[in-house]
């Protein structure tokens, strides 16, 4: 069966250092310091996230030569640990330490001291690091070219600032659920040349002071090519029109940002560099609205409309105008039926992930669409009516994901 054959759903080499990360205290030491450092380096954000990791431990992972340090949900590694990493690490660029609950500014400092070179610094769910140790570190690294702060509690307005004020070569900024940011934080961004040339992607999402006024800052950051703005739930359509600006714009998320009416569709129609689009929960844009849009955008590779008004005409045009999508979501349309799977299956070659959740779709279609998409990869049918004949013939083809209810 070409699912069987040919799916992708999980790399080999990541299924093994799963299961390595997970009985990782059945293995010697010796054994692990004699496995390569590429192995080792692929191990250890496994190592990490499994609370694997000691002070016993650690060196066996480091060399002096490392400049790529990825630590996910380290909750076990204290100042201590990060002490280790440092003296043993002084060439790192990459640096991940997302939830490592003990990573704080005193931890940026010593790296500082000991590591020169980092251009990208990770530090999601740090929830001890506070504008003072974001300044420390964007101070000492003046090619920072990535920095994510996503559910950053204490970050507040004072970072933006830093960052206006010490980075000039900077391309990636996520600041996700970092709830203290405003309106007044973002102008900053758009208040130094360097940035403005700089800046490709952005990240607000669920940052509830965010409001149209603040998006005016899309006006001037030219080079954006990807925005999430996820969950900002007062933005309007006048923030969007902003986006009208972006010219090079080729991935946007507005899920869950219900204020937004046709008119945000209708801006976006005219960037025809758009490659991927969430508008899942916007209740508010229509099914017309929809069709015009990706009847514009003909680069269309993903597509997010979880509880839209989506119907199967939107798929006739989808299937029409972008035949090279690849990854749509209709979780909760309504009205999507068997007649729009059929205008998927004949023009839609590209398809390899379709989810159709909770649709008024039957085995009917959903045969049609997997028999016919020979990209289809997997096929999301959770609340869907199926026999156990049916399921077992979809998949053959495709990989289901559910909990159908079996007949």
């Amino acid at each position: 069966s070409r699912q069987s054959s040919s799916m992708e759903v999980r790399s080999l080499l990541s299924l093994v250092l799963d299961f390595v990360g997970q009985h990782f205290d059945a293995l010697s030491l010796p054994v692990l310091a004699d496995l390569g450092a590429d192995i080792k380096q692929k191990l250890l954000p496994y190592v990490s996230s499994k609370n694997r990791l000691t002070q016993a431990n650690l060196c066996i992972f480091l060399h002096t030569h490392m400049k790529h340090l990825t630590l996910l949900d380290g909750r076990t590694l204290d100042d201590s640990s990060f002490a280790t990493i440092t003296k043993f690490c002084h060439h790192i660029t990459h640096l991940n330490v997302t939830g490592c609950l003990q990573f704080t500014d005193d931890t940026i400092s010593r790296f500082i001291s000991s590591c020169s070179f980092i251009e990208v610094l990770i530090m999601n769910k740090c929830t001890q690091v506070s504008d003072e140790g974001v300044r420390r570190a964007v101070q000492a690294y003046p090619r920072l070219s990535h920095l994510s702060l996503d559910e950053g509690y204490q970050i507040t307005d004072l970072t933006l600032e830093y960052i206006g004020k010490y980075c000039s070569v900077l391309r990636v900024l996520s600041m996700d659920y970092c709830q203290y940011i405003t309106n007044k934080g973002l102008q900053h961004l758009a208040a130094t040349p360097a940035l403005k040339a700089s800046l490709e992607e952005l990240s607000f999402a669920c940052c509830p002071e965010i409001t149209d006024e603040g998006l005016q800052i899309l006006r001037v950051l030219l080079r954006i090519r990807s925005i999430n703005l996820n969950g900002c739930s007062e933005l309007k359509d006048a923030a969007i029109s902003n986006l009208a600006y972006c010219s090079n714009l080729n991935r946007i998320s507005l899920a869950e940002c219900g204020k937004l009416t046709d008119k945000t569709a209708q801006v976006l129609a005219g960037l025809s560099k758009i490659q991927e689009a969430d508008f899942s929960y916007c209740k508010k844009i229509s099914d017309a609205a929809l069709q015009y849009l990706v009847s514009r955008c003909s680069n269309l590779r993903t597509l997010k409309l979880t509880k839209c008004n989506a119907t199967d005409k939107l798929l006739d045009v989808l299937a029409q105008g972008a035949p090279k999508i690849t990854d749509l979501c209709l979780n909760n349309c309504k009205d999507v039926s068997d007649e729009g799977l059929h205008q998927l299956a004949y023009s839609c070659k590209h398809l390899s992930k379709l989810d159709v959740s909770f649709c008024s779709v039957t085995f009917v279609g959903l045969r049609e669409v997997a028999v016919h998409c020979p990209n289809l990869r997997v096929i999301a049918v959770w609340g869907l009516t199926l026999t156990e004949e049916q399921i077992d013939e979809l998949s053959e083809y495709v990989l289901l994901q559910r909990t159908a209810t079996r007949k």
